[in-house]
């Protein structure tokens, strides 16, 4: 009789059920293949009977293969997204409300400022991972040439301009490319692009024709080439890997695209904190990871993207590359600050100090490619800043009252 109970005992006992989650990232492998196959592995050793199918893709054609899953009921469970393409999937109804589905204590763990970038109506859509505060590269050798300080690299936007005039005018290269996206820089000048209920462009005012007409000035006093208007951070980098120009605004995750393209402008590269205006924001593209709202286990996505974005395998992630954490406590790890010699080091001591003026601007892609063609019409001169800014608000006018 007790060995009959014991078997039923045993047949009653919770099985663990083989569960498979498929989870999406961009441009990872295989790079990162050993640190992000080691995060799977984490994750599998707390879940028994869970696997977690790994997909990593290129960017080009990323967005049409995830909207295309969605549109035929095939999305994976957790997909690594930009902020853009978040923004985009939430408006269509792709992606699980966090805030519903996420518990408080999954959530707290990320800087308020970036959660707020991933949230919508006050409700979270992601959860943010890596991002890449940005800073200022600078070729030492070039200022050198054009009369400059090379170490003193200018703190302003103001000064980065009147600094390119100058490197210009002296030795025919280009002083600052790229210029800050369109939407990023009216943001940091204080121009809003949607009304406070998103519902309407805000950005067509007195200051954002002002902040146009920066760029427009900078265009036609030769301070940047005509090229500027493109926005081409592929050719930028490869412009000042090649010795083509003397200052780059980007993430310092570029720094090793230098050192290997570039030897001699890495030996003359200089480091330091992004130019401000007024307003002290920081443009911070974020990755985040997203649940989209048909997986068949909601529950088990979550825990799986907050698994990946988690203090302890941020901060590995961060050791590895240089990006920076968007946990509260893995960003107070002494790592961040403990290198100061090397170019790498020294700019994940800026990131650090820099992180809450972060921001990642909130604008879809469709709207950012208006107000882009707007800024590229005015400083090719097709359009003045006035008019350029009034046919994109209604542009944009337009597109929204079709959503």
């Amino acid at each position: 009789m007790k060995r009959t109970l014991l078997a039923l005992a045993a047949l009653s006992a919770p099985i663990a059920l083989a569960q498979e989650l498929e989870m999406w990232t961009l441009a990872l492998s295989p790079t990162f293949d050993d640190y992000i196959n080691g995060v799977i592995d984490g994750f599998e050793a707390e879940h028994e009977g869970v696997t977690v199918n790994w997909i990593d893709l290129p960017d080009g054609g990323f967005p049409d293969r995830f909207f295309a899953s969605v549109a035929a009921g095939q999305a994976p469970d957790v997909v690594n997204l930009n902020t853009s393409r978040m923004l985009q999937a939430q408006a269509e109804g792709a992606l699980a409300n966090l805030s519903e589905v996420a518990t408080p204590e999954q959530l707290g763990i990320y800087f308020d400022n970036l959660l707020e970038s991933s949230s919508v109506g006050g409700d979270v859509y992601a959860f943010p991972w890596y991002q890449a505060p940005t800073v200022l590269m600078y070729n030492k050798a070039i200022f050198e040439q054009a009369g400059l300080d090379p170490e003193a690299p200018p703190e302003t936007y103001d000064a980065v301009l009147e600094q390119a005039l100058t490197i210009r005018e002296a030795t025919m290269l280009e002083g600052v490319s790229p210029l800050p996206f369109p939407e990023d820089w009216l943001v940091q000048n204080d121009v809003s692009i949607f009304s406070e209920d998103g519902t309407a462009p805000a950005f067509n005012t007195a200051e954002g024709v002002a902040a146009l007409q920066t760029y427009v000035d900078a265009a036609e006093n030769r301070a940047v080439s005509r090229e500027a208007a493109n926005f081409d951070y592929e050719k930028a980098i490869r412009d000042f890997a090649g010795g083509q120009s003397a200052m780059l605004v980007t993430g310092p995750q570029f720094i090793r695209t230098v050192e290997s393209d570039g030897p001699d402008v890495y030996a003359n590269l200089g480091i330091a904190p992004y130019p401000q205006t007024e307003t002290g924001i920081i443009p911070n593209a974020i990755q985040n990871m997203v649940v989209p709202a048909d997986s068949d286990n909601i529950e088990l996505a979550v825990e799986l993207a907050n698994w990946v974005t988690n203090d302890a395998n941020q901060l590995e992630f961060a050791k590895q590359v240089s990006i920076f954490p968007s946990t509260k406590e893995a960003a107070q790890d002494p790592f961040f600050c403990s290198d100061e010699e090397s170019l790498e080091g020294q700019a994940r001591c800026i990131q650090a100090n820099s992180i809450e003026r972060g921001f990642d601007n909130q604008v879809r892609q469709d709207v950012k490619d208006i107000v882009r063609r707007a800024f590229a019409e005015a400083m090719l001169g097709q359009k003045d800043a006035e008019t350029a800014l009034a046919d994109a608000e209604t542009a944009v006018t337009e597109l929204l009252g079709r959503q």
